[in-house]
């Protein structure tokens, strides 16, 4: 998208009532778009990450209410947050 956008633009139009806002881009010989409400969303995810690169980096698990510490609750916030699935499927061990 990044690339598209940067390199291959080639329109933008209005939100009308029955179209939303929309950039277009062509890259490679395909034609992409994307929607303003799209790229919100984008943006929106893209400014977590600064934030959770810190916290990886620098983990503090014995901190009260780490995100780093392996049990449900922060195996689902992390699915939530970050779309993230930190659960592993059950292995089973034969001898």
């Amino acid at each position: 998208m990044r690339n598209g956008v940067c390199h291959g633009l080639v329109g933008f139009s209005a939100a009308d009532l029955n179209r939303p806002a929309t950039l277009t881009w062509e890259l490679n010989g395909e034609n992409r778009s994307i929607t303003w409400d799209e790229l919100q969303i984008t943006f929106s995810w893209l400014s977590k990450v600064p934030h959770v690169i810190a916290m990886i980096s620098n983990p503090q698990p014995e901190k009260q209410g780490s995100r780093m510490t392996d049990n449900d609750e922060n195996r689902e916030w992390w699915m939530a947050e970050y779309g993230l699935n930190l659960t592993y499927p059950k292995r089973s061990v034969s001898c």
